[in-house]
């Protein structure tokens, strides 16, 4: 059961990692070098499209508060009972 769940969050992390390369990119991952002049590459175009491809296969879903409450109240009444 751990197993599965470590695999879970991993996946999840994924999703997140390329969700925010795409929504909210840093300045490397947008190509842009501290102190250059160049414009981005034609890499960064093509990541961002990788980046896309990978959200289009796993999707990246907001949970409302009164969700992570829920759930936050049925894992604490788990562990307890464990």
């Amino acid at each position: 059961m751990t197993f599965q769940a470590e695999e879970l969050i991993k996946q999840e992390m994924a999703v997140m990692l390329h969700h925010d390369a795409v929504y909210s990119p840093t300045l490397a991952q947008q190509g842009i070098m501290p102190g250059s002049k160049k414009p981005p590459s034609q890499k960064t175009i093509a990541n961002q499209a990788q980046h896309l491809g990978y959200l289009e296969n796993h999707r990246y879903e907001k949970f409302s508060q009164n969700d992570i409450e829920e759930v936050s109240l049925l894992l604490f009444v788990t562990n307890f009972l464990d």
